[in-house]
């Protein structure tokens, strides 16, 4: 004869709550085997944990409750095989998901040491860069680009892919024409879009929009977007000491901005200006 066990020996013996046990029992996926007809009390028998160990199983597995109940009442091989291959899958997507989750803040991380490495660094520095993908919007040189960014860059998610995952500090960046670059009189209302930068290993690219390859002279500006004009200044005098003229729209990519820290003083925006030896 099996022996019979009450709820909270149940528990104990598989090391789950009794809430977990009445709920199964409620819902009709796992009920006592029977009940003392003087006491009442419920009982549980050894016949049975087969299938408790079986349920506990494909909970851990992530098997949603109501699958497993209705795959307790219909059970057979095949029906196990298509139930394993669906939740295999599912736990593939997570894990892929996952994955992409954890490139991304390995991406954030680097970007902010990065900005870090360079607060209040106002060294020129020549960097060649490779074509860089990204998403673009052009704007209106005639609108207010601060009062309308937090719009452009609305429009600008809506060219991005549906499984996109949003945007924080390093990802938007912006384009100053090229005709406001002039050394004394830095015109930082003439913007020309606001982009998207992908990063290389990004798997959802669908774009065919780059950055121009090339030579870039690169300064970093710490403090807030309307204290800019003295670094491009800067920039633009340590440009043409060294020898070189500028030959395209200047990128400003922010890589410490206010989804990462409170204070615009300690916002750290890097400016790349394409250059050219002097002829």
């Amino acid at each position: 004869m099996a022996k019979s066990f009450q709820i909270g020996e149940i528990a104990k013996i598989f090391n789950i709550p009794q809430s977990t046990l009445r709920y199964y029992d409620q819902i009709g996926l796992f009920r006592p085997n029977h009940s003392d007809p003087e006491s009442h009390y419920r009982y549980y028998t050894t016949e049975q944990f087969v299938l408790l160990d079986t349920i506990l199983f494909l909970r851990k597995l992530g098997i949603p409750v109501g699958h497993i109940q209705k795959h307790m009442a219909t059970r057979s091989l095949e029906n196990t095989r298509m139930l394993f291959q669906k939740q295999l899958e599912k736990v593939k997507s997570e894990i892929h998901t996952l994955e992409s989750a954890a490139k991304k803040l390995e991406q954030k991380i680097a970007t902010m040491t990065v900005g870090q490495q360079l607060y209040r660094d106002q060294t020129m520095k020549v960097q060649m860069f490779p074509k860089r993908p990204i998403s673009l919007i052009y704007i209106d040189p005639l609108l207010d680009i601060w009062d309308s960014l937090d719009l452009y860059i609305r429009e600008l998610g809506k060219t991005l892919p549906p499984n996109h995952q949003g945007f924080f500090s390093g990802d938007i960046g912006m384009l100053l024409k090229k005709e406001s670059l002039i050394e004394d009189k830095i015109d930082q209302s003439v913007y020309s879009g606001v982009f998207y930068l992908y990063d290389y290993e990004d798997e959802n690219i669908s774009t065919d929009t780059y950055l121009p390859e090339g030579d870039y002279a690169c300064m970093t500006h710490t403090g807030s977007y309307d204290s800019m004009i003295p670094t491009y200044k800067e920039l633009l005098r340590q440009i043409r000491s060294n020898g070189y003229v500028v030959n395209g729209d200047a990128i400003e990519l922010a890589l410490i901005d206010e989804m990462t820290v409170q204070n615009s003083d300690d916002f750290v925006t890097v400016i790349q200006v394409p250059v050219q030896i002097k002829p």
